[in-house]
């Protein structure tokens, strides 16, 4: 018997060993998280899939980080993990940790500080509480990224919030270089621009042409050796067009007040395009020299931009359309929306550039344009441009303004007056309105908005409800839809409804405002929230506010003339270069009168991609929602999954008073009470089965 039980003891030892061993190899995760968060997307796994050459990361964090980022290398070190096995032998990736005293060595005897800081990694201040007291604490929490001869340095990790949204990115953005540096036929030129009249008023200037010429020796390094220095002097050589164009030029008085004008900028010029940054900046003390590793930075920052490697999106600079850039230093341009945020938080992964289509017409090789808020008609061939460009594929937003706010003239700044809305017509009315939407002439108030806090001048506090800033809700966003499954609130200013034609099936509504809301139509009011009061509550509905034409659209123009092109007015001066007058040729259109694939975006405001609404850092709800369209646009619906893992809005659902307080209460007193029931029916239980067996035993006639 007992040779037995040794004997089935020893197989189920054995058989344990043996599960144990296999499941080294045979293991599996599950992540039971709603948005997939510890698990990588298709556009990492595909990032790493197609790694031609090993890619390894080196992380250095420092050891006992405090709160909130105690937890930020295990989290790291798992998504390593999660890339090494999408990846395979092409992925690598080494965490350090350097100790307090930053005296720890890797295997080779190699100081980690120095190893980190050799890679531009340098600790940041974070604040750690000990003892009830804020104090100011050193920490590492960067990384490298190498692949072939380039690398790509995140100096901290501290205010990340989606790193595997950063990781991939850098992913393709430093594949994509390498493959644009490969497939360059001219090596791209680095080039100072320096007046030799300058090197006498600083030896440092004087050697600004060594120090660049070792710089491009140190790039070439981690560009394939396609660069070349150029050192050109002004004083000495002609400019080309293109520089004189894009150089800024300095004014320099001698002893004897004569001006002189000289140059001091560094940049690239590639495929005929130049790019420049001037190395002298004002501050308050004169004009200091930009820094060797600023000098890097912004070359390595122009290199990519001229290589092309992020895709282009289109952004038509004609009929009235706010300024890509703003010029703060440009006086008529101060009172115009800002859209810095917006390239901010889209030039990681895109380049936006100008289209005047007036004039040339949409630039080839771009998929998505923006139409953001134009205030002037456009020309019927303008039109016929969008819609062809639509036709072809490719992907339009539109952001139309219904109403213009102007401002009166020479009015007083003590007691300025209200500013007239006067109504746009752009031209773009009939051309949605052949694709299924009509955008209302009016604005959406909505009871559920935005509301502005401030301080009186008694010390007290008031709130004043900005009726014409919505606060979307969740239920009124369509989460079926992938590219916005994440997205739990946004806000929206200045918007007018959108109403969806009869017919027009391939229009999908992305979000509404509430129930609560209800239209400005007659008297705009705009600029005094106090002065606006909602109507009865019969007057109020849900408005669409924002939708999504895709699918089968046909042309606006089918059945109808092709337009000509308006002819630009020559300038004073200007010669006369053609070789066949207009009049004797012109341009066949290929027209296409539909398309199968067709992605339109339209919002009755333009106020969407403004700063008033997108945060620098791109991790509001309304900017994930904005890059998350742009990347649905492109195509990249991978990728606006990927980002939207970082989405951490998550609010509570709504409810009324009278449940908010019954939870409330129930938690006070409910649990009490459930434990005392319960109480009561185990005791109960106890006296049943006590009976019971009482019972049992009577029956037999008890003990024997």
């Amino acid at each position: 018997m007992k040779k037995s039980m040794w004997l089935k003891f020893s197989l189920y030892l054995i058989v344990a060993v043996l599960v144990n061993l296999v499941s080294l190899t045979l293991f599996f995760r599950i992540d039971l998280t709603s948005n997939k968060v510890f698990s990588l997307s298709k556009a990492s796994k595909t990032a790493v899939n197609n790694l031609e050459e090993p890619l390894t990361i080196k992380a250095f964090f420092s050891e006992n980080l405090p709160q909130p980022y105690n937890n930020l290398p295990q989290e790291f070190l798992d998504i390593m993990e999660e890339y090494s096995l999408a990846g395979g032998k092409n992925f690598n990736f080494q965490v350090y940790t350097i100790n307090k005293d930053g005296t720890t060595t890797d295997k080779k005897g190699r100081n980690l500080k120095e190893l980190a800081e050799s890679y531009s990694i340098f600790p940041v201040q974070i604040q750690n509480i000990q003892s009830d007291e804020v104090k100011l604490q050193n920490a590492y929490m960067g990384l490298v990224m190498k692949y072939g001869n380039m690398s790509e340095t995140i100096g901290s990790l501290a205010s990340v919030k989606n790193i595997e949204y950063l990781l991939t990115t850098r992913i393709y953005k430093i594949t994509n270089k390498i493959s644009a540096l490969l497939a360059l036929k001219d090596p791209v030129k680095v080039q100072l621009y320096l007046s030799s009249t300058l090197n006498s008023m600083s030896k440092d200037l004087a050697g600004y042409p060594q120090m660049m010429k070792s710089l491009t020796e140190e790039l070439n390094a981690e560009n394939y050796d396609k660069l070349v220095f150029e050192y050109i002097d002004p004083d000495k050589e002609n400019l080309s067009k293109e520089a004189v164009k894009t150089l800024s030029p300095f004014n320099l008085k001698d002893s004897s007040g004569k001006i002189y004008k000289v140059y001091a900028a560094a940049g690239i010029e590639n495929g005929g395009k130049i790019h420049v940054v001037n190395i002298l900046k004002n501050d308050i003390f004169g004009y200091s020299l930009m820094k060797k590793e600023d000098i890097k930075s912004a070359l390595n920052g122009m290199i990519e931009s001229s290589l092309g490697i992020n895709k282009v999106v289109g952004y038509m600079i004609n009929g009235g359309t706010p300024p890509l850039y703003r010029n703060p230093y440009v006086q008529q341009q101060q009172n115009q929306v800002s859209l810095d945020n917006l390239h901010r938080v889209l030039s990681d992964t895109y380049t936006i550039r100008g289209a005047d289509i007036d004039k040339d017409g949409i630039p080839k090789g771009i998929k998505t344009l923006l139409v953001v808020g134009p205030k002037e008609k456009l020309s019927d061939w303008a039109l016929y441009q969008i819609d062809q460009f639509i036709m072809g594929g490719n992907s339009v937003a539109f952001l139309v303004d219904t109403y213009n706010a102007v401002a009166p003239q020479n009015q007083n700044p003590y007691y300025p007056q209200p500013p007239t809305y006067v109504p746009v017509d752009s031209g773009l009315d009939n051309l949605l309105k052949h694709y299924g939407v009509t955008v209302e002439k009016s604005f959406v108030m909505d009871e559920n908005c935005y509301v502005d806090k401030s301080q009186t001048a008694s010390g007290g506090y008031q709130e004043v409800p900005v009726y014409f800033a919505p606060k979307i809700l969740p239920e009124n966003i369509d989460n079926s839809i992938p590219f916005i499954k994440n997205i739990k609130g946004l806000i929206t200013l200045n918007s007018s409804p959108i109403k969806i034609n009869d017919g027009a099936d391939n229009v999908t509504v992305l979000f509404s405002s509430s129930q609560k809301s209800w239209e400005m139509k007659d008297t705009i009011n705009l600029y005094n929230p106090m002065m606006v009061t909602p109507p009865a509550k019969d007057k109020e509905q849900s408005y669409p506010l924002a939708v999504l034409i895709e699918g089968k659209v046909k042309s606006y123009f089918d059945g109808k003339p092709i337009p000509t092109k308006p002819r630009a007015e020559a300038k004073e001066g200007e010669k006369d270069t053609s070789i066949i007058k207009t009049d004797k040729m012109e341009e066949k259109q290929v027209f296409i009168p539909e398309t199968e694939n067709g992605k339109i975006f339209v919002i009755g405001t333009s106020m969407l991609f403004t700063d008033n609404l997108l945060d620098k850092e791109g991790s509001s709800p309304n900017a994930v929602f904005v890059t998350n369209l742009i990347d649905h646009l492109n195509g990249r619906d991978d990728f606006a999954i990927m980002r939207a893992k970082g989405q951490i809005y998550n609010p509570l659902v709504q409810t009324t008073p009278r449940v908010r307080s019954f939870i409330k209460g129930f938690n006070i007193a409910g649990l009490p009470v459930l434990v005392i029931i319960t109480g009561l029916v185990v005791w109960a239980l106890w006296i049943r089965r006590r009976k019971r067996i009482e019972s049992i035993f009577k029956g037999n006639g008890g003990l024997k």
